[in-house]
């Protein structure tokens, strides 16, 4: 059977559109573009493209993005694509991937977000990939990631976030990477993270953000790093924080917020944080804090509110901004009602 040749990707997408001609008898050789063809076509279980010739393709960016019915992805030569960004986002009702040539693909963004029936992921060629932002992002049911060759990748924003069904990562090399914001953000079932590359990280805001099954934390290099915003929100099993260097850091807002498992924090250098709001909320086993200095802090909403077990005495002292011995003496023989007022009265 002679094949109909589709001279430009205009006619292919009108004829997808009104369905003109079956899919199976189209010569598209001639197509390099084949970004949004298919995309939000929601009740289609599977295209019959097998038999195209996509060699000569560059790109597919959101080639099935929004097709939440499609359930098998047909065979595509992808040799020459450098473009997968958003490839399967938001095929809700895909559980399975088929071995994709990956080679060339420099950028990775959402490609399987929102693919919350994935419950595996093929071998992926990421030596060129550059950009892994939201790859993964609500993957709900994957449990386990393949080895990936990040050595080129720069930016891993929100790469894992909500893959709440994940339990390990495998190794990353992160060193080139410098934006890690999200990354693994609600991990609800992670139990260990891999030693991390982070010494170009300037970002780590919500970076484990509701990893609630978190104990403990490798060392991070955070010499760079300009915002801790919410980094351990939530990190409710979280019983030690390494030590980590902050004298680049500028926003610790709700950083340890809902770590109701800690008891101690580390020192930590704040004379560059301008926003402490929330940075302790709810740290109901918190028992003591280092001294910080709050010399450039703006604010301190609800800094300490939950932390019960901290005594008001070290949290007036940490407001007050003052640690002699003189003042401490003071504090010490206040009563219970005039430290809570003096709390207050700094707390404004």
């Amino acid at each position: 059977m002679t094949k109909y040749l589709v001279k430009n990707k205009e006619e292919l997408q009108e004829i997808i559109k009104t369905n003109s001609k079956p899919l199976n008898s189209l010569d598209v050789s001639n197509i390099t573009d084949m970004s949004f063809l298919f995309s939000n076509i929601s009740n289609v279980t599977y295209f019959d493209i097998d038999s195209w010739d996509t060699s000569n393709v560059t790109n597919l960016f959101s080639i099935f993005d929004g097709c939440s019915s499609l359930t098998t992805i047909p065979f595509l030569d992808t040799s020459n694509v450098s473009n997968m960004n958003s490839m399967f986002r938001n095929c809700y009702s895909l559980s399975t991937i088929p071995l994709l040539n990956t080679k060339n693909v420099t950028s990775m963004s959402s490609m399987f977000r929102n693919c919350y029936s994935l419950f595996t992921i093929p071998f992926l060629n990421t030596s060129s990939v550059t950009y892994m932002g939201s790859t993964f992002s609500n993957c709900s049911s994957l449990t386990s990631i393949p080895f990936l060759n990040t050595k080129n990748v720069t930016y891993m924003g929100s790469t894992f976030s909500n893959c709440s069904s994940l339990t390990s990562i495998p190794f990353l090399n992160t060193s080139n990477v410098t934006d890690m914001s999200g990354f693994f953000c609600n991990c609800k079932s992670l139990t260990t993270i891999p030693l991390l590359n982070t010494s170009s990280v300037s970002n780590m805001y919500r970076l484990f953000e509701g990893c609630s099954s978190l104990t403990i934390i490798p060392f991070l290099n955070t010499s760079s790093v300009s915002d801790m915003s919410g980094m351990f929100e939530g990190c409710s099993s979280l019983i030690t924080i390494p030590l980590f260097d902050t004298s680049n850091v500028s926003f610790t807002y709700s950083t340890f917020s809902n770590c109701s498992s800690l008891t101690t924090i580390p020192l930590l250098d704040t004379s560059s944080v301008s926003d402490m709001g929330y940075m302790f909320f709810n740290c109901s086993s918190l028992t003591t804090i280092p001294l910080l200095d709050t010399s450039s802090v703006s604010s301190m909403y609800c800094i300490f509110e939950g932390c019960t077990s901290l005594p008001l005495v070290d949290k007036v002292l940490f407001l007050d901004k003052s640690n002699n011995d003189f003042k401490r003496q003071i504090y010490l023989q206040m009563s219970k009602e005039q430290l809570q007022q003096t709390y207050n009265n700094l707390f404004v």
